[in-house]
């Protein structure tokens, strides 16, 4: 739930559960938004990213630096939520961009 002040806002004469109520709804569609657009772009460079010439790699260099990513990722998501002033939005960005990275994975590795 987002916080907002109990006093109308921006000097307006509109009840504070109405522009409470107005912000919520902006902070969510933007939430929506910034998920939906880094998803899109996580996929957009699984498939761009020439990732067939990871065989050449040793699998524990690349099991390594994918944990220490997905581990800042998840670091900097968490300090995001914790500040956050609306923490279930952003704890829904965060699930958006942690989930898709964590599921990618180069080919063959299934």
């Amino acid at each position: 739930m987002c916080f907002a002040p109990p006093w109308p806002v921006g000097g307006t004469n509109a009840p504070a559960p109405m522009v409470a109520s107005a912000r919520r709804r902006r902070q969510v569609g933007l939430g929506v938004l910034r998920s939906l657009a880094t998803t899109v772009m996580l996929v957009a460079l699984y498939y761009l990213l020439p990732l067939h010439h990871l065989p050449s790699v040793l699998l524990a260099v690349i099991l390594v630096v994918r944990l220490l990513v997905l581990l800042a990722v998840s670091a900097w998501q968490l300090r995001l939520v914790i500040g956050a002033r609306c923490p279930a939005v952003r704890a829904g960005e965060a699930l958006a961009t942690t989930v898709p990275l964590f599921l990618l994975r180069p080919p063959g590795w299934w």
